[in-house]
């Protein structure tokens, strides 16, 4: 989970953590595919939107009965965290 945390925040392209030949398409998966209305959070290509005071987060979340995963990112200040925890039960959402 943190080398793909790491390459959604590699800029550069460059280095063992790149997920495209292409810069712009990891920009294009970073940008917002749809969102309700232009004053509401949406989607970017799988991450779900979020602004945190001035900061635009990028997240999933995702869980099963027994493990929850959540990923934020925030991509301008290339910053990242990454929980991945056991449980009993289900969480429905983590709200960082």
């Amino acid at each position: 989970m943190a080398h793909f945390m790491i390459a959604h925040l590699n800029t550069e392209g460059t280095g063992p953590y790149s997920l495209f030949k292409d810069q712009e398409t990891l920009e294009t998966m970073h940008q917002t595919l749809y969102a309700p209305h232009s004053e509401l959070s949406g989607n970017a290509h799988g991450f779900w939107e979020r602004q945190a005071g001035s900061h635009r987060l990028l997240e999933h979340v995702g869980n099963t009965d027994a493990f929850s995963a959540m990923l934020s990112i925030v991509p301008d200040e290339q910053f990242g965290i990454a929980v991945l925890t056991n449980m009993d039960g289900e969480m429905a959402w983590y709200q960082a």
